[in-house]
């Protein structure tokens, strides 16, 4: 995969936003439209790790290199060595100055993006946190009727990054869900 990144004149910085939970009541709720299960009250990220985020756990982990195995599944294979994302300098330096990546603007409250399972896996351990089970993340995402979208069925322009508007081009994507 080849990732272009773009620089442009510097931007204002743009503050990373703050970390934000929310709970998940426990109850019943559809899972996978095959039938009801139940889960007691969890509690879940509001927002995608940013990039921003990400980028404090990488500094964390160069900090103190000896520490940096302790975040690591147990069973992560041995030849995985790093936890830094393809391409990550590049990603990062776009997010700090308002660049671009692949024709798109980035900044660092974006999500970060080419993790794998096990970089995941290790972000989490170090907030202190796990990853959320596949049960937990449906009802998270669906709520307990089993929508389509966290607020129903019906697609709403603008409420999430749907991809309605996008635009390989960059030219004029994003209008509708600033994406």
């Amino acid at each position: 995969i080849v990732v272009m990144v773009l620089r442009r004149a510097a931007a204002a910085p743009v503050e990373p936003v703050a970390e934000e939970m929310v709970v998940v009541p426990e109850g019943e709720f559809v899972f996978q439209q095959t039938g009801r299960r139940t889960l007691p009250e969890f509690w879940i990220d509001k927002y995608e790790v940013t990039i921003s985020q990400y980028d404090e756990f990488l500094k964390a982990l160069a900090a103190d290199p000896r520490r940096a195995r302790a975040w690591d599944h147990p069973d992560q294979p041995s030849s995985k060595k790093s936890h830094k994302p393809l391409n990550w300098d590049g990603f990062l330096a776009a997010a700090r100055s308002g660049g671009e990546v692949d024709k798109q603007r980035v900044d660092v409250n974006c999500p970060v993006v080419n993790v794998d399972w096990w970089d995941a896996v290790a972000y989490a351990k170090w907030k202190g946190r796990r990853l959320p089970t596949e049960e937990e993340w449906e009802k998270a995402a669906r709520g307990d009727a089993g929508n389509a979208y966290p607020w129903g069925d019906e697609a709403l322009p603008g409420a999430a990054n749907l991809g309605d508007d996008f635009d390989s081009l960059g030219m004029t994507g994003g209008k509708t869900d600033g994406f």
